[in-house]
Order: C-alpha cells, then structure tokens, then sequence
C-alpha cells in the first residue's frame, strides 16, 4: 500500500492509498509495514518529518521508544 503523509490533509485510507497528517502516524505505519511505499506529498510535510525524526534522534530515541513514552506519558495523564 502506498503511504502519504500530508500534513494538511485529514487522515484517512481512499482509493487503496492511506494518507497520514502527522509524522508519528506515518512513522508508526513505517515501523507495522515497512514494505509499503513511503511520499511525503509537499514540502511542508517533508519538512515535519525531518523535524520529527531530528527530535527523536537528539532525544535518544528510536520511534519505537517515541511511541511508548507517548503511551506513558498519556496513561498518567488520565490518572490525574
């Protein structure tokens, strides 16, 4: 399945191409099917995916890692 992250669009999967808003999104599908086809659409969404993976590198992260200290950080949110 081809992949597009385009951060202006809604996410949504039409005519067999699933389309991300978020550079977490598109990382976490690359991370479930890394034999799909990955675009960024434009620019912009080119430019928050480097971001995305420039802050994940200089936190020492993988995107796994990312993941799952999202899942924490928000599992203790809802305890509050």
């Amino acid at each position: 399945m081809k992949v597009v992250l385009n951060i202006y669009t809604k996410p949504c999967i039409k005519g067999g191409v699933q389309y991300c808003n978020t550079p977490e999104g598109f990382e976490s599908i690359k991370d479930l099917h890394p034999e799909d086809e990955f675009v960024c659409e434009n620019e912009d969404s080119w430019d928050a995916y480097e971001l995305f993976l420039e802050f994940t590198e200089f936190m020492g992260f993988n995107s796994r890692e990312f993941f799952a200290a999202m899942q924490y950080n928000n599992s203790l949110r809802d305890n509050i």
